[in-house]
């Protein structure tokens, strides 16, 4: 019993030695005695786990290693709150940031948006059919946004006195537009986009055949087959592949 107790000293007195004497001093000037009995509490048993954490995190981001250079406390500290204590992770190159204990600070922006693009990390495939995450491109949110709002406002279903012939040509300018420009990268992403569009179709034919009034399934069908006879006659029919099911 006193071995052990005796070791939890020496340990207790290392890991006092590895924490830097500026967190020390700035919770005896801030705290009382009784708080700040509970931040050295704290901090005995949560630095090393604190450095594991940061270095591990820092890795991940960087793949570098990382140093502790500050330890600051914050203002909720003084009134016992040893678990909103922060520190700052130097990483190599100059840069630093600060991590939080909670668990949902600290980390840096993973996206941004760029000319109707956004940048983040995505899932791609080698030559060799094997998966790795890489920093790219795709269509943004408020550019698909921006196209399927144009596209509810030709409203093509109330177009049925007009031939499929004559929708594709006064709409496929526009539509190999978006695809040429915003289909450069990660083509697939415009998928969801162009969906609707087939939607609308179909409701098209619904309103244009008297056959095929309140059937959607088999309008579906007929555009499909249609589209399997003429794969050109619509921009995202050729460009993308998204046909309608043909049955």
């Amino acid at each position: 019993m006193r071995s052990a107790r005796r070791n939890q000293d020496e340990d207790g007195k290392d890991e006092r030695e590895r924490i830097p004497n500026r967190l020390w001093q700035a919770a005896a000037g801030l705290c009382g005695q009784h708080s700040v009995h509970k931040v050295s509490r704290w901090l005995h048993l949560n630095h090393t786990s604190l450095q594991k954490k940061a270095a591990k995190r820092t890795r991940s981001v960087r793949r570098t290693s990382s140093r502790f250079v500050e330890w600051r406390l914050p203002a909720g500290l003084a009134a016992g709150s040893a678990t909103a204590a922060e520190y700052v992770v130097e990483i190599e190159g100059g840069s630093a940031r600060r991590i939080s204990m909670r668990g949902t600070k600290g980390y840096p922006n993973e996206k941004f948006d760029f000319l109707g693009y956004t940048f983040r990390p995505r899932r791609s495939a080698n030559k060799h059919g094997k998966y790795f995450v890489c920093f790219s491109p795709a269509v943004s949110k408020k550019a698909a946004t921006a196209m399927r709002r144009e596209m509810r406002r030709w409203r093509l279903n109330l177009w049925s006195g007009d031939s499929l012939d004559y929708l594709a040509r006064m709409r496929n300018p526009i539509i190999r537009g978006w695809i040429n420009y915003y289909g450069r990268y990660y083509k697939s992403a415009l998928h969801p986009v162009f969906k609707p569009l087939n939607r609308a179709l179909v409701k098209w034919t619904m309103r244009k055949y008297k056959r095929y009034r309140d059937r959607q399934r088999r309008a579906t069908h007929w555009l499909g087959q249609v589209a399997q006879r003429e794969p050109r006659l619509f921009a995202h029919w050729e460009m993308l592949g998204l046909r309608p099911a043909a049955g």
